[in-house]
């Protein structure tokens, strides 16, 4: 006669066997707070399908609202100034709690948006690491607020870390929506037909004490059409 013994597997589960680990998980993932996001993505109307399978992969939070408003232009900071001024005076559009501008050669990993929600709440602006296309691209990270005098010059990027700085591109990056409610900013947020738009913006938040990070653990690549590479 063969002894036959029953195993009977756990059924506690993985994510119930260290609970208080689980929690910690949930809370650093914001996942319960309101992260309803608006993502504004100008586009010239010819977005790569290597970049559009890229997008299609990303993940967004469980139940969360999340709505891509693509808009075509040539000028891609017009697009972000009349999104923006239209989600303000837009009912069920204005109570959004955040605004994720990209751009449309922008290829982030498929978690990035998780992750940029993580410290969302202790910055007021907070992008993923990109890079200047081209061999001798630097990272698209600028300022440091810890050397004086305060300048926008580019800085070395930290790896897998939050590294605080002054401004970021508009490649990968979430804004809390109530920053362009500030009236003491001024209109228009990006202005057009200087050389920086983007540290433009980034200058008048930071005159009013606003936070600005760079989570490189985000590494979002940008496609070159031209030459078939990610940079």
């Amino acid at each position: 006669m063969v002894n036959t013994e029953l195993q009977v597997a756990s059924t506690l589960g993985r994510h119930n066997t260290n609970l208080t680990a689980s929690i910690n998980r949930l809370v650093q993932a914001n996942s319960s707070r309101d992260l309803s996001t608006i993502c504004i993505l100008p586009t010239s109307g010819e977005i790569h399908a290597k970049v559009v399978q890229n997008w299609m992969a990303h993940l967004t939070q469980m139940n969360q609202k999340f709505v891509r408003l693509p808009i075509v232009t040539k000028y891609k900071y017009d697009a972000f100034n009349n999104a923006i001024q239209g989600i303000l005076t837009t009912p069920g559009l204005k109570d959004f709690k955040y605004i994720l501008i990209m751009e449309e050669t922008s290829m982030p990993p498929y978690d990035g948006l998780i992750k940029l929600y993580e410290n969302i709440e202790t910055f007021d602006v907070v992008g993923g690491l990109l890079w200047d296309k081209g061999p001798g691209g630097k990272a698209k990270i600028y300022g440091s607020p810890y050397l004086m005098p305060q300048t926008f010059l580019p800085v070395i990027p930290y790896p897998e870390t939050i590294q605080n700085c002054l401004g970021l591109s508009t490649g990968f990056t979430l804004f809390k929506l109530s920053i362009f409610e500030d009236t003491r900013i001024q209109k228009p947020w990006f202005l057009p037909n200087i050389e920086n738009p983007d540290l433009y913006f980034f200058e008048n938040i930071h005159k009013l004490g606003y936070k600005v990070a760079c989570d490189t653990r985000v590494k979002v690549g940008s496609y070159d059409i031209e030459r078939d590479i990610v940079w």
